[in-house]
């Protein structure tokens, strides 16, 4: 029976471009730079944040900054939200002048190439074409479902993360 009233639904009140349907990312191993490998089995469970780079000028410091304020800013809950980087060269962090073991200690830097690494970029690329400097989403299951452009405001994804983890309650 139709009763006359229009159906509203609410807009997404999200603050990043959601990924639909998400990109289950499957089995990984990407090669650290410490020559250790991050897999999925390493990730599970846990957010992860993860950006591309082939130099860090700029826009990398920035949004470097800006993943590292958003974890901070979560407080206990930033145990689960795992920073990435994926860099394009072996001198992409050449320009950066502050040691990332220190300032950022968390962040666990790509170096390599492999196929996964290339599975990563090839899936970030059919979400937006300009992939530097972004930063892509995974979820706790290993899907990529959301992406925050390069520039995108860090209060917008801190007000998400506390949505999520309010739904999604970590276990730490």
């Amino acid at each position: 029976l139709y009763g006359g009233d229009p159906i509203s639904f609410e807009q997404p009140n999200n603050n990043g471009q959601l990924v639909s349907p998400v990109i289950a990312m499957g089995e990984f191993s990407l090669p650290l730079s410490n020559d250790k490998t991050l897999t999925t089995s390493d990730l599970s469970g846990n957010w992860s944040i993860i950006t591309v780079t082939s130099s860090c000028e700029t826009a990398c410091k920035e949004t470097l900054f800006t993943m590292r304020q958003v974890r901070k800013a979560m407080g206990v809950n930033r145990q689960v939200i795992k920073p990435i980087v994926l860099l394009q060269s072996s001198e992409a962090l050449t320009p950066l002048k502050i040691d990332l073991s220190t300032e950022f200690p968390q962040l666990a830097l790509v170096s390599g190439q492999n196929t996964s690494t290339q599975s990563f970029t090839s899936a970030f690329s059919s979400v937006t074409p300009e992939i530097e400097n972004s930063i892509f989403m995974l979820d706790p299951y290993g899907n990529l479902m959301m992406v925050y452009p390069a520039g995108s405001e860090q209060k917008g994804m801190l007000d998400d993360f506390k949505r999520l983890l309010k739904v999604n309650k970590p276990k730490l």
